[in-house]
C-alpha cells in the first residue's frame, strides 16, 4: 500500500470521526495534560504550531501558556479543522500535512503535538519537515504512542490467526519504541533529545467495543495491515475473555512516549 493511499485513508477516517472523536477522546486529553505539564509557558512573542491539533483543545491551552505568541493549529483532516474552528474561533487553524508543512525554512520557534506522530508513516518525513521549519535551537515537543500500545489487541489477533507454512495471516505494523524515535530524531538533525514515558490502562467491555472505540476516534486506520474476518474476530474475542480480562473487562495498554528535542 502506497504512502499516499495510507495517508488518504487516515485523512478520511479522522475527518469522518471528528464529532465522535470529540466525545471519545478522554485518553487523548489525559496525555495532552501530561504533555502540557512538561511545557514551561512564556510571555514573550513566539511563533508556535500545534501539529495534529484535532479538536483544538491543546491549541487553546497553548495560547494560555503563551498569551503573547502567535499560535497555529494544524491538522490534515478537514473535519477536525472545522471542529477546532468551532471550539476556538479566535485561533488560526490550517489544514495541512505534517509531512509537508506550509511554513518557510527556519520560521517557527516551537512545535508541539499530541498523539499525532504515530499515524505518520514513515515518521522520518514529518520529523524532517519539523526540523526544516524550526529556527535554530527551536523546540519540538510531542507525545506519541509507543510499541506496547494495544499489545493486548495484537496478542489476541496473533494468537488466533490462521497459519500457512508457518507464516501468520495476521501481520500488523506496530508503533515505534522510544529508542527508534530518538534515533530518527538524531538522524534528522535534532539534538538534546529527552524522552519520558507513561503507561495508561483503558478498560473496555470486550474486544468488539474496543474496536468500536478505535473506529470512533479514527484510529482504525492504524490497522491498514490488519486483515481478519468475523471468524478470526470471534476467536480473538474468546481468547481475550479467557486470558486478558481484568475485573470483568478487557484492560488495554497505551504506552505514551513524551519527547522533547532542539534543532
Amino acid at each position: 500500500m502506497t504512502k499516499i493511499l495510507i495517508r488518504s485513508r487516515i485523512q478520511k477516517a479522522f475527518s469522518k470521526s471528528a464529532l465522535q472523536y470529540d466525545r471519545e477522546s478522554d485518553l487523548q486529553k489525559k496525555v495532552a495534560c501530561a504533555l502540557l505539564g512538561k511545557i514551561a509557558g512564556a510571555n514573550d512573542q513566539r511563533k508556535i504550531v500545534d501539529l495534529g491539533c484535532g479538536n483544538g483543545w491543546l491549541t487553546g491551552e497553548l495560547k494560555k501558556k503563551f498569551p503573547a505568541s502567535k499560535i497555529y493549529g494544524l491538522d490534515f483532516a478537514s473535519g477536525m479543522i472545522a471542529l477546532a474552528l468551532e471550539k476556538t474561533p479566535d485561533l488560526k487553524m490550517l489544514q495541512a500535512d505534517a509531512a509537508a508543512l506550509p511554513f518557510k525554512n527556519n520560521s517557527l520557534d516551537e512545535l508541539y503535538s499530541n498523539l499525532m506522530y504515530q499515524w505518520i508513516f514513515p515518521m522520518n518525513e514529518a520529523l524532517k519537515e519539523a526540523h526544516r521549519v524550526l529556527k535554530k535551537n527551536g523546540t519540538l515537543a510531542f507525545s506519541t504512542f509507543g510499541s506496547q500500545t494495544l499489545q493486548e489487541l495484537f496478542l489476541a489477533l496473533e494468537e488466533t490467526s490462521d497459519h500457512w507454512d508457518g507464516t501468520p495471516a495476521f501481520w500488523p505494523r506496530k508503533f515505534l519504541d522510544a529508542q527508534e524515535i530518538a534515533r530518527h530524531l538524531s538522524l534528522n538533525g535534532f539534538k538534546n533529545v529527552e524522552v519520558d514515558y507513561k503507561v495508561y490502562r483503558e478498560s473496555h467491555k470486550d474486544l468488539y467495543h474496543l474496536l468500536l472505540w478505535l473506529k470512533a476516534i479514527g484510529a482504525n486506520t492504524r490497522s491498514q495491515n490488519l486483515f481478519f474476518g468475523k471468524d478470526h474476530l470471534l476467536r480473538a474475542s474468546v481468547y481475550c475473555l479467557e486470558n486478558l480480562y481484568e475485573e470483568g473487562q478487557l484492560s488495554v495498554t497505551f504506552d505514551a512516549i513524551f519527547v522533547k528535542a532542539q534543532k
